[in-house]
């Protein structure tokens, strides 16, 4: 089973409408919403403006969030599966060279729109002495982690969300 699916289908076994964006386009629960390619901010803010997304999930696979900016101001999780990340065509060919150096600018640049937890894989060499909560896991259990995260991030909201509105 793909990450994609697995992580949505463990959010809606459990009642939170997951929404998910990547290079590939937009679903929404069981619906595809947007089957086209599309960039990061694009993909983001289509998440973000739909009410009924319980758990916007972002994939950002190139650099393009360098030069427009992330969806959104911040963001709960961070998961950091590698470093495969498209560098595109207007990079110089002097910062082609050292593409983890670009990995690195645009692993630190979105750093302080993480509110909450950071999660990694093992082998990234990414400099982490900013992150407070950071935690290393397992290639093959990302999608069982990541689901946990998501699931207790949205139960805390709706308790926030309770007590704000008696």
């Amino acid at each position: 089973m793909l990450l994609d699916t697995e992580i949505r289908a463990k959010l809606s076994a459990e009642g939170v409408v997951p929404g998910w964006a990547d290079y590939n386009g937009v679903n929404i629960g069981d619906n595809d919403v947007l089957k086209d390619p599309l960039s990061s901010y694009a993909g983001g803010q289509v998440l973000i403006l739909d009410k009924s997304v319980d758990a916007a999930i972002l994939c950002i696979n190139d650099l393009s969030i360098l030069d427009s900016g992330l969806p959104f101001d911040s963001f709960d999780l961070l998961v950091w599966a590698g470093n495969h990340i498209k560098i595109p065509d207007h990079i110089n060919n002097a910062a082609r060279q050292s593409p983890q150096q670009l990995v690195e600018e645009f692993f630190q640049s979105i750093l302080p729109a993480c509110r909450n937890k950071i999660i990694t894989v093992p082998g990234l060499n990414l400099k982490q002495n900013q992150v407070t909560q950071h935690e290393t896991i397992s290639v093959n259990n990302v999608a069982n982690v990541v689901s946990e995260k998501l699931l207790e991030l949205y139960e805390k909201s709706q308790s926030q969300y309770s007590v704000l509105s008696t």
